[in-house]
């Protein structure tokens, strides 16, 4: 699991960058995780980096990611903003 989600940050970590809070929505079932899936071919719309991954390039503001991705997590971002759904951060989340 470490190698999926967060291979370049020690677990011990995590709560301290702010990737898991020490009271989260998930835990209590309140929040969810969302991405957006092409209907035509049933895959995840490419944001960047793995779905959950708990790292730098999973900040929406970060630079180093394709047009597309960029673009993609712009199309995200706005469906949630119109549908007033909110995330957090980090964690794939978005910032609104």
């Amino acid at each position: 699991m470490k190698s999926k989600y967060y291979p370049k940050i020690p677990k011990n970590e995590l709560f301290k960058r702010g990737y898991i809070a020490s009271r989260s929505g998930h835990t209590r079932g309140s929040t969810v995780d969302q991405t957006i899936v092409d209907l035509d071919t049933g895959e995840e719309l490419d944001m960047g980096e793995p779905f959950d991954f708990f790292g730098i390039i999973s900040h929406h503001d970060y630079g180093q990611i394709t047009t597309e991705q960029r673009s993609n997590r712009a199309f995200l971002k706005s469906v949630m903003t119109k549908t007033d759904l909110y995330t957090i951060l980090k964690s794939g989340g978005i910032t609104l």
